[in-house]
């Protein structure tokens, strides 16, 4: 047996390294805002809450406002018209999709 016959030796795998960056490096883009405030454009949004809370209405609520033009909650102003994509596993659609028509 030639030394060209052996397996080659395990390399150990260096140790993780952290990558520290000074906040005053950081560049970043002005939020613009689908809903002001409260829903950035572009960016994620999660509706967290105990069951029966309204989540599912809130998100119905504000996908009818973007698809359609229309009012946001609360009476803050207009969505800007848009599209949206709901995935929503467990939903029933009796009652999702006349929440989606702007019922509750």
């Amino acid at each position: 047996m030639t030394i060209s016959d052996k397996a080659p030796a395990p390399v150990a795998n260096p140790a993780p390294v952290a990558i520290v960056t000074r906040a005053s490096e950081l560049k970043f883009n002005p939020i613009q805002w689908l809903w002001p405030n409260r829903i950035a454009r572009g960016k994620l949004t999660l509706l967290a809450g105990a069951p029966g809370a309204g989540k599912s209405a809130l998100a119905a609520t504000i996908m009818a406002a973007i698809t359609t033009g229309g009012a946001f909650p609360c009476g803050e102003g207009h969505a800007p018209h848009g599209s949206a994509l709901m995935i929503s596993p467990h939903a029933d659609p009796d009652v999702l999709l006349p929440r989606l028509n702007g019922g509750c």
